[in-house]
């Protein structure tokens, strides 16, 4: 990653955790702590388990394969 900028890096966390998880910074966590009622967090609601597994069990698969693609391209590179 040596020469990738702050948001590229950001990017990068945001597509390999799908969303998941909020990317911190101090401005997010200033404003966490002064927020009272909650109001900043937002989460994935799903009508029912079994939709919140499939959309986990498609992140997982998403995320193999980005490491296979990963795997293959290093691969491709060192025998160069």
């Amino acid at each position: 990653m040596g020469s990738m900028d702050a948001e590229a890096i950001r990017d990068s966390i945001r597509v390999q955790t799908g969303g998941w998880f909020a990317l911190p910074s101090f401005l997010g966590g200033v404003a966490r702590a002064i927020d009272l009622f909650g109001t900043l967090n937002v989460y994935r609601f799903y009508p029912g388990p079994d939709e919140a597994d499939l959309d986990a069990m498609r992140r997982d698969f998403q995320a193999v394969g980005r490491d296979i693609a990963t795997a293959i391209e290093v691969e491709k590179t060192a025998r160069k």
